[in-house]
């Protein structure tokens, strides 16, 4: 056979075969393309909200996963049944009114752990930072920017100010500020902080329990009006006495 016939045989067939592949190529190609400018987009929102991981591809893939994987009705309702649950059955917050009206809508990403706030005040975000930093004044304890944040927001800590090693570190870093939305990042006792997640003021931040992070670590909402940020107070109260059972 020579190369004429052998042209003549099998270019019919590469033809067709190109044709086949060619709508999955191009499918590929779009398909490709749009999930670049979502993941470009998303990646630039994500490193406009301040404070947790540094902000590098990496660390926004690991995000997502995190939201995949516990910011979920299922994964949240069973984590607060085993906080109902604990062996640590102090409650020092006490019953809580349920929180009025909608939920905030979470973020998109899992880190930082941020909503979108309702009707959010920076005043009531003052009111807190004030209450903060009175409750450090009166515990001696140390009140610095939040290790956990990258240094974005106020936080207390348990450690004493006065001590030898008075260098913040992560796993001191049990209540901070959001100065963004107006949120707070607070560890409690187990119990309370099923309190908190059943009657709507919180959610568990979604790596509680791992590492050096407490259980009973939750995300509180920001208040709306003067009601509620006397709850929030009340919660941030707590975790104040919850650190103090966990002094260095």
């Amino acid at each position: 056979m020579n190369v004429l016939d052998f042209v003549r045989i099998h270019a019919p067939l590469l033809v067709d075969r190109l044709d086949s592949t060619r709508p999955r190529s191009l499918l590929l190609a779009v398909g490709g393309t749009l999930f670049s400018v979502w993941a470009i987009r998303d990646f630039l929102r994500w490193r406009r909200v301040d404070g947790g991981l540094p902000h590098n591809p990496v660390t926004w893939v690991f995000s997502h996963a995190v939201n995949l994987i516990f910011n979920r009705s299922g994964v949240t309702a069973r984590f607060v049944r085993k906080l109902e649950t604990d062996k640590d059955e102090t409650r020092l917050l006490g019953a809580l009114p349920p929180r009025e009206g909608p939920l905030p809508t979470l973020q998109p990403w899992g880190l930082p752990q941020r909503h979108i706030p309702q009707l959010y005040s920076s005043k009531m975000l003052d009111v807190i930072t004030q209450h903060i930093t009175a409750a450090a004044s009166k515990h001696n304890l140390l009140l610095a920017t939040s290790v956990r944040e990258g240094h974005q927001g106020l936080a207390l800590y348990s450690q004493r100010a006065n001590s030898l090693v008075a260098k913040p570190d992560l796993e001191s870093d049990r209540l901070h500020v959001h100065p963004g939305d107006g949120s707070v990042h607070v560890s409690l006792h187990p119990r309370d902080a099923a309190e908190v997640c059943d009657k709507g003021w919180g959610i568990p931040f979604p790596l509680a329990g791992i590492w050096v992070l407490d259980p009973g670590l939750v995300f509180v909402y920001a208040p709306r009006n003067d009601e509620e940020l006397q709850i929030v107070l009340r919660i941030i109260d707590a975790g104040v006495d919850f650190m103090l059972t966990k002094m260095k």
